[in-house]
C-alpha cells in the first residue's frame, strides 16, 4: 500500500468515527428529551403556551402579528395537558375555548421572536404528526427540540476537537451540557430558546474557520445571520464574536488585511442588525387581526 493509500485510509477510517459520535450525539439527545417528554406532559409556564401557538400558525404559513389572541390548538394543549403553574386551572378538554380565559387573556406574546425557529421546527412537527409518528403536533414538536439539542451538541464536540481537546474531555464537556437539567428543560419544550447551542456553535465554528484560513468570511457573515434569525438576542453572541475577531485582529499569513477584515465583521454585525430590526418593523406593521 503506497503513502497516499494509507493516508486517505485513515482519513476515511476518521470520518467514519466522526459520523459515528454524531449519531451518537444525537440519538442521545433525543432519547434524553423523550424522557423528559414521559415525565412532564402539562404545557411549560415559561410562554410555551404561546410558542405552540407560533409553531401551528407557521407550519400552515401564518406568523403572528402583535396583538393577535392565540389559536385552537394552543388552547385545546393547554386544556388537555394541564399547565404547570400554580393557582390556575384551564378551562376543560372538551369545553368551548375562549381566548380570555388563558393566560395573558390568550395574547400571543411570541410575537417578538423572529419566525425561522418556528419554520423550521413546523413543518417537520406538522408531518411527524400526520403520520402518526407522534401522539400530536405539540408532542411532534418537543421531540424536534431534541434535533436541536443534538445538532448544538455535535457543534460543541466539533469545536472542543478543533481546540485540541481529548476525547475524554469531549464526552465529559457533551455529557455535562446535554444532561444539565435547565439545559434538558428548555430543549423538551416548544420554544425558540432551543435554537441557542446551534446559532451559538456555528457562529463560533465559522470563526474558528475563517481565524485559521479555511472559511471564507462571507460564512461568518451569513452564520450571524442566520444566528439572529433564530433568536433576535443571539446577536449578542455575534457582537462578542466580531469584537473579539477586530481586537485579536488577523495574522500576517492571511490575505486580507485589517482595515479590509475589519469592514467585513461590520458588515457582519450590520447585516445581522438590520435583520432583527427589518422583521420588528414588519411585525408592528399592518392590521391586528384577532385569532389568525
Amino acid at each position: 500500500m503506497s503513502p497516499t493509500d494509507a493516508r486517505q485510509r485513515v482519513l476515511s477510517i476518521d470520518r467514519v468515527r466522526h459520523l459515528g459520535a454524531y449519531i451518537l450525539i444525537l440519538a442521545m439527545s433525543v432519547g434524553l428529551v423523550a424522557l423528559h417528554m414521559g415525565a412532564s406532559r402539562m404545557v411549560s409556564p415559561i410562554d410555551e403556551f404561546q410558542h405552540l401557538d407560533y409553531l401551528d400558525r407557521a407550519a400552515h404559513l401564518h406568523l403572528v402579528r402583535s396583538g393577535q389572541t392565540v389559536g385552537e390548538l394552543a388552547m385545546h394543549e393547554v386544556s388537555c395537558r394541564g399547565m404547570d403553574l400554580t393557582n390556575y386551572m384551564p378551562p376543560p378538554c372538551n369545553a368551548s375555548h375562549v381566548p380570555s380565559q388563558y393566560p395573558g387573556l390568550g395574547v400571543n406574546t411570541a410575537d417578538i421572536n423572529t419566525p425561522l425557529y418556528y419554520v423550521l421546527t413546523g413543518f417537520p412537527a406538522r408531518l411527524i404528526s400526520s403520520l402518526g409518528l407522534v401522539r400530536d403536533f405539540a408532542s411532534a414538536g418537543r421531540i424536534l427540540g431534541g434535533i436541536w439539542l443534538g445538532l448544538g451538541l455535535v457543534l460543541l464536540w466539533i469545536l472542543a476537537r478543533e481546540a485540541g481537546s481529548s476525547l475524554g474531555s469531549r464526552l465529559g464537556v457533551v455529557a455535562f451540557v446535554g444532561t444539565a437539567p435547565g439545559v434538558l428543560y428548555m430543549f423538551s419544550i416548544v420554544n425558540p430558546d432551543a435554537t441557542t447551542l446551534v446559532a451559538g456553535g456555528l457562529v463560533l465554528l465559522a470563526a474558528q474557520r475563517w481565524e485559521s484560513g479555511h472559511w471564507p468570511l462571507l460564512v461568518l457573515v451569513v452564520a450571524g445571520v442566520v444566528a439572529v434569525m433564530l433568536k433576535s438576542t443571539n446577536m449578542l453572541a455575534v457582537l462578542a464574536t466580531a469584537t473579539y475577531l477586530i481586537l485579536h485582529r488577523p495574522d500576517a499569513t492571511r490575505t486580507e488585511s485589517t482595515g479590509a477584515s475589519s469592514g467585513y465583521l461590520s458588515t457582519l454585525v450590520s447585516r445581522a442588525r438590520f435583520q432583527a430590526v427589518a422583521f420588528f418593523c414588519w411585525r408592528s406593521a399592518g392590521p391586528r387581526r384577532p385569532g389568525w
